[in-house]
C-alpha cells in the first residue's frame, strides 16, 4: 500500500521500514568509516587543544594552529575557547585571551574607582558616566573579581513580650474575621512607594567587601507615593500624592471620610499599621466621633497587613516597575488592575 501511495506522488520507492516502524534508511559501511574518522580526528585535535592551553595560548591562537593544521575539518572556535577558559578556571589565576575582547587598563582603574567612591552605583550607570558599554564595565567588575549580590534582607528581632503581644493580638483579628458579618464592614489600607524609575536590585561587591544588609535609596530616583484603603466589597479611597505632599493627621483623616463616604457614614472597623500619622491626636478624635473601631496591629509584623504581604507585591508586579517613566501611566495602569 506504502509503495503504490509513493509511486502515484512521484516520490520514489518506499523507505524500509525499521523494528520500530520509523522510516529510517539504512547507513552503510562507508558512512561508518566516515564516522569513526571524524571522531578520532576530534579526539587528536581535543588532545592537541589541551597541550596548547595548558602552555598559556589563547584561544585564537590555538584555532589558527588546529585550521592550519586540519583545514576544513577544523574544530570551531567557540569549542576552542570553551575548552580554553575550562583549562583556566581549573588551573586559577590565568584567564584566556579571547577574540575582540581587549582590556583597557585605563578604563579598567576609572571603573574600579568609580565603584569604590560609589558603592551603590550601577553598570549602567557607570557606563553612562565614562562612555563605555555595559558589557565592557561587567567584564571589567568581573576581572577585578566583583559579584553581583542582592541586599540581604535582616528582619527585626522581637522580644519576648512583643512576641506574646503578637499572639494575643492575632487570636484577636482571626475571632473577629470569623464573624461573617463583620466582614464588609471592616476596612484595611496603607501606603506604599512606587519607582517611576528602575531601581537597582543588587549592588557590585568586591572581594574585600560584605554583603549589603540594606539596598541603598538613591534620592534621585523618581517616585510616587500611593494611598490605598479597601475591603472586601471593593476601593474605598485610591490617591496618588501630589509632589511636596506628605501623610499627616489631616491627609488620614480625608482618607477616613472617603471611606465613610462609601459606606454611607455607618460605623465600621478598620485595620491600620503603627504609622504615626494613623494614630495622631486628630486622626484618633475624627475615628471616635465617628464610631470607628480600629483593629489592633502587632509591632514589626508587616506579614500581617494584607497591603503589604498581598495588596502593594501585586500592584508593582503589574505597573511592571521601570517602565512607567510618568505618574499618570502610573495612575491608569492602576486604574486598569483594579477592575480586575
Amino acid at each position: 500500500m506504502v509503495a503504490q501511495l509513493c509511486s502515484k506522488v512521484g516520490t520514489g520507492p518506499a523507505p524500509k521500514l525499521t523494528a520500530n516502524g520509523a522510516g529510517k534508511p539504512k547507513r552503510g559501511k562507508s558512512f561508518e568509516l566516515k564516522l569513526v574518522a571524524r571522531n578520532a580526528s576530534r579526539a587528536v585535535q581535543l588532545d592537541q587543544v589541551k597541550r596548547l592551553c595548558a602552555k598559556k595560548w589563547s584561544a585564537s591562537r590555538v584555532h589558527s594552529t588546529l585550521v592550519t593544521e586540519f583545514g576544513a575539518t577544523a574544530i570551531p572556535y567557540r569549542t576552542v575557547a570553551w575548552h580554553c577558559s575550562r583549562m583556566a578556571r581549573i588551573a586559577g589565576g590565568w584567564k584566556p585571551n579571547t577574540r575582540g575582547k581587549k582590556t583597557d587598563e585605563t578604563t579598567a582603574s576609572s571603573v574600579i574607582e568609580l565603584h569604590i567612591r560609589e558603592p551603590a552605583i550601577s553598570a549602567n550607570e557607570i557606563s553612562r558616566c565614562l562612555k563605555v558599554p555595559q558589557s565592557s564595565v561587567r567584564r571589567y567588575l568581573k576581572l577585578a573579581g566583583a559579584k553581583y549580590m542582592r541586599a540581604q534582607i535582616v528582619p527585626h528581632l522581637l522580644t519576648a513580650a512583643q512576641k506574646q503581644a503578637r499572639v494575643e493580638l492575632c487570636r484577636g483579628l482571626l475571632a473577629h474575621l470569623r464573624d461573617k458579618k463583620r466582614w464588609p464592614l471592616t476596612v484595611t489600607g496603607d501606603e506604599s512607594l512606587i519607582e517611576l524609575e528602575s531601581s537597582v536590585p543588587g549592588i557590585w561587591v568586591l572581594p574585600n567587601e560584605h554583603q549589603p544588609v540594606r539596598q541603598a535609596k538613591q534620592m534621585t530616583t523618581k517616585k510616587t507615593l500611593l494611598s490605598v484603603f479597601f475591603s472586601t466589597s471593593g476601593f474605598h479611597s485610591v490617591h496618588f500624592f501630589e509632589s511636596g505632599q506628605t501623610v499627616n493627621a489631616e491627609y488620614c483623616i480625608s482618607c477616613y471620610a472617603d471611606v465613610s463616604r462609601s459606606l454611607g457614614w455607618r460605623p465600621f472597623f478598620i485595620h491600620l499599621d503603627n504609622a504615626r500619622a494613623h494614630y495622631a491626636n486628630p486622626a484618633k478624635l475624627w475615628l471616635q466621633d465617628h464610631d470607628v473601631t480600629v483593629l489592633q496591629h502587632p509591632p514589626y509584623s508587616p506579614d500581617l497587613a494584607p497591603c503589604d504581604f498581598w495588596l502593594f507585591g501585586f500592584l508593582k508586579v503589574g505597573f511592571r516597575a521601570g517602565t512607567l517613566k510618568l505618574q499618570s501611566l502610573c495612575e491608569r495602569q492602576f486604574l486598569t488592575y483594579s477592575t480586575f
